[in-house]
C-alpha cells in the first residue's frame, strides 16, 4: 500500500513540474514536501519500473556511472 501511495505522489510530481527528473531529484521533491518514508535510491528505481513512468534519457556523472532520467509515459492516443 506504501508504494501506491508513493507512485501516485510521484505521478503528481510529475504533473506539477512537467519536467523529467532523476532519481535524486525525486527523492529532493519528496523530502521538501515532507513525505514521511522517503525510499533508498535503489528503492526508488525499482518502482520507477511501474507501467507509469519511463527513462527518457541518461547522464554519465564523473563519479558514478550512467544515471536514468525518468518521465511520466506519454499515454496512446
Amino acid at each position: 500500500m506504501a508504494s501506491k501511495r508513493l507512485k501516485n505522489k510521484i505521478e503528481k510530481i510529475f504533473k506539477e513540474t512537467r519536467e523529467p527528473m532523476t532519481t535524486r531529484q525525486i527523492i529532493e521533491h519528496l523530502a521538501e514536501n515532507r513525505y514521511a518514508h522517503l525510499p533508498s535510491h535503489n528503492a526508488l528505481g525499482n518502482m520507477m519500473r511501474d507501467k507509469r513512468f519511463t527513462v527518457v534519457g541518461s547522464v554519465r556523472t564523473p563519479t558514478s556511472g550512467p544515471v536514468a532520467i525518468w518521465y511520466l509515459k506519454e499515454a496512446p492516443q
